[in-house]
């Protein structure tokens, strides 16, 4: 998976209200590449920071946009927080101004991939922190890494949102919609969560990828469509279901899930690959494990 990608112009932005656009100009045999992770949980010490660095480099070897759909931060420690328990909190962030010490603990780790990560977009543990303590991690841990990497294109998204993907080979111009949502619910443990996925198809007819994560539990899968061209001709294409596992391993010692005896969860993430041809593009997904 270390492969190093062609580097094609790109420019990422915040075009409208929960939509960010990813411009890319191609030529035919270029790809872009794409790291989609969620539930890092960085400040928890059962996040494996190793195995988020591993991919982090990688990123930067195929010069790929980081895309991160939610919980980057665990933030479960904080004053008043029923959650926090002394086992779970790193010594480290002991410390009176405790989400001070994860926001500049996180912009230490991730300052070697700035110009790379892309979208922060939150989920339940960010949106609990603003909703109790009026808080933005991610606003904090973003003004973070535009002060030591000015040139990051990092901006922050909403609990789900889009991004589209404009793409340009030569004259001709087309776009992917990828839509995110962290994700709700505790997940199920035979199906992954996968019946659900032909629910989401019918309310979000436009998107090519279905995005999230929240369980943390993995799967790419494709989702074949008939359709019908504006000039009257049947085609099929395909919307693919993608959800991201998360880097947080907590079946180790006495944990909340060990003595819950729930089962191991995968460690990794997603690349999202978007090839050139002559007049069109090809999109792949592949499941990445640690």
């Amino acid at each position: 998976m270390s492969r190093t990608a062609k580097k094609p112009t790109r420019r990422f932005e915040h075009t409208s209200p929960g939509v960010h656009t990813v411009h890319l100009n191609l030529k035919s045999g270029d790809s872009a590449h794409f790291l989609i992770i969620s539930d890092v949980h960085f400040d928890s010490p059962y996040c494996n920071r190793g195995a988020l660095r591993r991919f982090l480099d990688d990123a930067m070897k195929r010069d790929a946009l980081v895309l991160v759909i939610g919980d980057f931060f665990d933030a479960m420690q904080g004053p008043r927080d029923p959650r926090g328990t002394p086992a779970d909190v790193d010594p480290a962030h002991l410390t009176p101004a405790y989400f001070n010490g994860i926001v500049s603990d996180a912009a230490s780790f991730l300052a070697p991939y700035a110009r790379n990560i892309a979208l922060l977009s939150k989920g339940n543990h960010e949106i609990s922190v603003i909703k109790h303590y009026g808080v933005s991690l991610l606003d904090m841990l973003a003004r973070e890494l535009t002060r030591v990497e000015p040139s990051s294109p990092v901006q922050i998204g909403g609990y789900e949102g889009w991004v589209r993907i404009m793409v340009r080979i030569y004259t001709v111009r087309t776009q992917l919609k990828w839509y995110y949502h962290h994700g709700a619910g505790a997940g199920a443990m035979m199906s992954f969560g996968t019946l659900n996925i032909r629910r989401k198809a019918s309310y979000l007819p436009d998107c090519d990828a279905y995005i999230s994560g929240h369980t943390h539990d993995q799967y790419v899968l494709p989702i074949a469509r008939l359709r019908l061209s504006n000039q009257g001709i049947q085609h099929r294409d395909v919307m693919w279901a993608v959800r991201t596992p998360g880097f947080k391993d907590e079946r180790s010692a006495d944990s909340w899930a060990v003595q819950k005896d729930l089962p191991p969860k995968p460690i990794g993430g997603v690349w999202g690959i978007v090839t050139a041809t002559a007049r069109s593009v090809r999109t792949t997904f592949v499941a990445d494990v640690v």
